[in-house]
């Protein structure tokens, strides 16, 4: 049987001081980036990327996945902002999609309303 490589991302991930757990921390730093930048600097990283199948199998993955793949730069990656509270991109859409909303369960007519609001915006 094949081993998978995603099951030592954890291990090299937190072990302290070595390269491979350093390169995995740089991937942070993307979430700060503006747009433009981030697939430029996808490509440095990966050109820094440790010999192991584990990194070479995230790169992949977030390669798949957040640089070309099925959730848009434009969702994970937020402009910078001073008044930011998180670095996850989806929870600051979610706040200020929750902060439209005046009633712990509103209609489904209001909530249509707010996603329309929100598409035309962008």
């Amino acid at each position: 049987m094949e081993k998978n490589p995603f099951t030592d991302l954890r291990r090299l991930h937190n072990e302290n001081l070595n390269e491979t757990s350093h390169w995995f921390k740089l991937f942070s730093g993307l979430l700060f980036l503006p747009i433009h930048k981030a697939t430029d600097a996808f490509v440095d990283l990966m050109s820094i990327c440790p010999p192991q199948d584990a990194c070479t199998a995230f790169g992949d993955y977030i390669f798949d996945n957040y640089i070309e793949g099925q959730f848009l730069m434009e969702i994970w990656l937020h402009p910078i902002n001073t008044n930011i509270k998180t670095t996850n991109g989806a929870e600051i859409f979610h706040q200020g999609f929750n902060s439209e909303f005046y009633a712990p369960n509103p209609s489904v007519f209001m909530v249509i309303d707010v996603i329309e609001i929100f598409i035309s915006i962008q």
